[in-house]
Order: C-alpha cells, then structure tokens, then sequence
C-alpha cells in the first residue's frame, strides 16, 4: 500500500470511529492496536507517546508523511500521532 493509500485508508478508518487523532490519543482509555507518527512532532512530543506506547505495549510505527499531509487526509489541522482502535484494521494498515 502506498502512501497515498495508506492516507485514504486512515481517513476511512477515522469516519468509521476507529482511529483516536491528537492529544485525546494520551487519554484514550480503550486499547490500541497500532500507534502512527508522523514527521515533524517536537522531541519531547515523541519522548510522551513513545513512553505511552512502550509502557502499554502498543505497535508503533513511524511514517514518512507530514503532520500537515496527515492532518489534511482526516480533514483535521495538522497532527503528529493517530492511533487505530481495530485490530485488524492495524494489522491491514501493517501489512500492506
């Protein structure tokens, strides 16, 4: 899947209710399957939801999209982390 697929597939997963965007994804109660990151978050940004995802046990996986680029395909302004509720949503956004 390329980038421009993984993009739209996010943006249907965020119109579905299965993808927790921003700072409500460090207060998200329910589980997580996977945690994204994309370029541009400040280092101590990072160091907080690495530390999160580490101590929950959560995939992480590091994109080479823009926050603006990620913002823009969930209609949002920019934003540095989105986290997929649905696990095999994850494991799809994973694999492809």
């Amino acid at each position: 899947m390329g980038q421009k697929e993984r993009l739209l597939f996010l943006g249907l997963l965020n119109k579905g209710g299965k993808l927790v965007v921003g700072p409500s994804l460090k207060k998200e109660k329910r589980p997580l399957s996977l945690v994204i990151e994309s370029e541009g978050p400040s280092s101590s940004e990072r160091l907080r939801f690495r530390k999160k995802v580490e101590r929950e046990n959560i995939p992480y996986l590091k994109e080479t999209i823009t926050e603006e680029e990620l913002g823009a395909a969930l209609g949002m302004s920019p934003l540095a982390f989105v986290g997929i509720l649905d696990k095999k949503a994850a494991k799809a956004y994973f694999t492809k």
